[in-house]
């Protein structure tokens, strides 16, 4: 996770922010900020809660991706978070606490750019722009570039939006909308950061030399000349081309998604087992590593459809379960 951080910041050329939401897409936050707080520059999190856990963790800058409300504005000031304002009220709690802190607060303002992301709407820019310029506060702008094909309009929506605030007056002082997948393919163009979450784990970055930061091993538990079953999964006559199968106990109660079968030479995926094509035989109790660093995430999942924050969130949460 470490040298992925640091390709992503020769890559990016500007300052790596880590996303570790959803305590650290279930691998631990604390251990993941403790892990690179002397490679990012900042650390975001969704909500208050999730700020409010690791504060005492790092020094850094915490930012918010979930709107703030006007009650915990305050608070948040208080300990160093910066808040992502979304409201009249919340923008004016800010106000009220730069000017009894005789201090400007910094903020975080969203253009929302598709339904699930928290921010102003396009009938709100304009009047929240303009209450903006006349609060002491200092902004960083922010959007979030979703589908591949929306990403120029998305830009095109932010842009305008930048414009009308810098026309009201208000202090902006950063902007960002680019996520891991938009910081791979063009990187972060106007952008004053970049906000890398799954990349964290080696996701979006081919070509990048990212390593895939978690392993899968499965204890081998019996193999099979391919030619003695008529079947090697679920879906009938699946026979393979190659001498030997492997059974291995890791299934999709484990967080291996069935939709795996099929590809990276896994022939079938069940509750506790997987069936994997195998040139050379194995021996029972031999562990075969299904994922490791040399993998590349993205390949991995290549065209199942599995997202692959889904994928790391699923692995960490079976195995939470289990210990």
């Amino acid at each position: 996770m470490r040298r992925n951080v640091e390709r992503w910041r020769a890559h990016a050329g500007v300052p790596v922010w880590a996303v570790v939401k959803a305590d650290g897409y279930g691998w631990g936050a604390q251990r993941i900020v403790r892990l690179l707080d002397d490679l990012v520059e900042g650390f975001f999190v969704a909500d208050a809660d999730e700020a409010g856990a690791l504060r005492d963790a790092t020094q850094r800058p915490i930012a918010l991706l979930a709107a703030t409300s006007a009650e915990q504005i305050p608070e948040l000031l208080d300990r160093g978070v910066r808040p992502n304002v979304a409201t009249l009220d919340a923008l004016s709690a800010a106000d009220l606490w730069g000017r009894s802190h005789f201090q400007l607060p910094r903020i975080r303002v969203g253009i929302v750019p598709a339904a699930g992301w928290s921010g102003l709407l396009e009938d709100a820019i304009r009047p929240f722009a303009r209450a903006a310029g006349e609060s002491a506060v200092e902004i960083e702008l922010w959007s979030h570039l979703t589908a591949p094909d929306l990403w120029e309009s998305q830009r095109r929506h932010f842009a305008a939006a930048l414009g009308c605030f810098r026309e009201a007056g208000a202090r902006i002082v950063g902007t960002d909308v680019a996520g891991t997948a938009v910081c791979a393919a063009e990187g972060p163009r106007n952008d004053s950061l970049v906000r890398i979450g799954i990349g964290l784990f080696g996701a979006c970055g081919s070509g990048l030399g990212l390593e895939c930061a978690v392993a899968i091993d499965a204890p081998v538990t019996d193999i099979l000349r391919s030619d003695s079953v008529e079947s090697a999964g679920y879906r009938g006559p699946e026979r393979v081309n190659t001498p030997w199968l492997a059974v291995v106990r890791c299934g999709y109660s484990d967080g291996l998604p069935s939709r795996l079968a099929g590809t990276n030479g896994i022939v079938s995926i069940g509750m506790q087992y997987a069936v994997l094509a195998r040139n050379d035989p194995e021996r029972v109790g031999q562990t075969l590593r299904l994922l490791d660093s040399s993998s590349d995430l993205s390949r991995f999942l290549g065209n199942t459809g599995i997202n692959p924050h889904e994928f790391i969130v699923g692995l960490r949460n079976t195995e939470a379960e289990r210990t």
